[in-house]
This record gives C-alpha cells, sequence and structure tokens, in this order.
C-alpha cells in the first residue's frame, strides 16, 4: 500500500483555504510558498563569488529535487495504477527525501557538465531548510504523510476520527531548528559543509521517523519501509562522498562537483 495524496473531502485539518468564493488547496500553496521563501534565502545570503554559476547550481538543484522528489512516488504507485486505472494519482504526492538526492545528483552532473568550481551548498542549505519547513505544514494540512494513531495529548484527528502522530509537524519543526541553526553557524562553516549536515540530519530523522509512520504511507521491503531504504542509500552516498572529497578514495575530484 502506499499514500496517493487523494482523500475524501473531509479529510485532513484544513485541506483548502476558503477566501470567500475562493478555495486554495493548502498542500500546492503551502509547498508554492516554501519554494518561494527557499530561493529568496537563498538569493540574500549567497556569496558574491556565487555569481557567476550560483544560478545554473540552484537551478540544477530544483529540477534534481522535482525529478527526485517525483520517481519514488511514481515507482511505488505504478502497481496501483495498473491495477484500477487511476492514472490521475500519478500526479500526487511527493517525497524529501528523494527530492534531496534528485537536487545532490543534479548539481553533481551540471558541475560536471559545466567544469563549474567551487561549493554552494551552505545558503542553499538555510533555504531549503525554511523552505522545507514551510512545505510540510502543506502535508499537516493536507492530511497526508500521517503517523501511526496514539494517546499523545497533541495526537490530531486527520478525518477518521482517530488521533495520530502529527509526523508533518515533527519535520517541519526540525527544519525550523535546522534553518535557526545554519543561519547561526553560517559564517563558522567551511563551503558547503552545512548542506552535508542538513542532508545528513535529516536522513537520519526520517529513518527513525518511519518507525512512528502510518505503514499504509508506504510499502515495507526486507523489514524497512522505501523511505528508510532510500535514507540509508542517501547516508551512504554521502559518507562516501565525503570520503572523496578528503582525498581517501582514488580517482575524480568528486567532492567538487557536489555543494
Amino acid at each position: 500500500m502506499f499514500d496517493e495524496h487523494i482523500h475524501p473531502e473531509h479529510w485532513g485539518v484544513m485541506p483548502y483555504l476558503k477566501l470567500g468564493a475562493l478555495s486554495i488547496p493548502m498542500y500546492e500553496l503551502c509547498v508554492g510558498l516554501g519554494i518561494v521563501v527557499g530561493l529568496l534565502i537563498w538569493w540574500l545570503l549567497k556569496e558574491p563569488t556565487h555569481q557567476k554559476n550560483g544560478g545554473v547550481v540552484i537551478l540544477a538543484a530544483l529540477i534534481g529535487g522535482a525529478i527526485g522528489a517525483k520517481l519514488p512516488i511514481v515507482i511505488m504507485a505504478l502497481p496501483y495504477v495498473l491495477k484500477t486505472g487511476d492514472w490521475a494519482s500519478l500526479l500526487a504526492g511527493r517525497t524529501i527525501t528523494g527530492g534531496l538526492i534528485g537536487a545532490l545528483i543534479g548539481v553533481m552532473l551540471v558541475k560536471k557538465l559545466y567544469k563549474i568550481e567551487g561549493r554552494f551548498g551552505n545558503p542553499i542549505a538555510i533555504g531549503a531548510a525554511f523552505g522545507c519547513a514551510i512545505g510540510r505544514l502543506g502535508c499537516f494540512f493536507r492530511g497526508c504523510c500521517y503517523g501511526v494513531p496514539t494517546t499523545l495529548p497533541w495526537g490530531v484527528n486527520f478525518g477518521d476520527g482517530c488521533l495520530r502522530q502529527p509526523t508533518q509537524i515533527y519535520e517541519s519543526l526540525f527544519f525550523l531548528v535546522m534553518g535557526i541553526l545554519m543561519l547561526i553557524f553560517r559564517k563558522r562553516a567551511k563551503p558547503g559543509q552545512l548542506m552535508v549536515v542538513f542532508v545528513g540530519s535529516y536522513f537520519t530523522l526520517r529513518f527513525f521517523e518511519e518507525f512512528i509512520r502510518d505503514p499504509a504511507v508506504a510499502p515495507v521491503v526486507f523489514g524497512l519501509t522505501v523511505f528508510q531504504w532510500i535514507c540509508l542509500v542517501g547516508l551512504a552516498f554521502l559518507a562516501v562522498r565525503e570520503r572523496v572529497r578528503k582525498g581517501h578514495t582514488l580517482g575524480a575530484d568528486l567532492g567538487n562537483e557536489l555543494f
């Protein structure tokens, strides 16, 4: 099973923002606002040395992130679509874990293709953290990516009468705290260091968070959810990347091709 992000009209805390006759989907609103805020923060914080190639790198991150965020959902949804013929469900849903990996790969390929040197990741990481903090609220309002039933006083009823772990809020708070911390320590960090810390921290959080997510959200493979496997792959990718950057691996200068 998987969470196809399609639920009954009543599902969610506030799936639509009502402004008179206008009805705005909260998921799309928060995701769009998060992208705008993230780009604005990156623009304000980017270094003068990033003027020439910073735009190309951020575009690669956005395109790679969009593909990475969608691809795992499409793969998981395909059996459901082939069974039901509901091709429209392929348009719903995204995953931050896949998006982060896609962004890393997109930047790596573009920097390799255009021979761009330097590391641009610190301001991008800060912008991404604050953007994701806003975007995750869209999942909360829409009622997707929900947690398991709970008796905790802050459990949330998303529409089925059952109090659940508000895992979307946990992630939103994580991104907010990470954004603030990275903003505080950005001048002490080495180029690209904040991106490594940000992505690695999120993959670690998400791996353990999956244990309190509803099992209907993602299929389980060999005892772990698909998203947990993605997190492990992402952490391994970062570990190899850092070894290469520090010269512990024979061969190409892969470290310089990333954030």
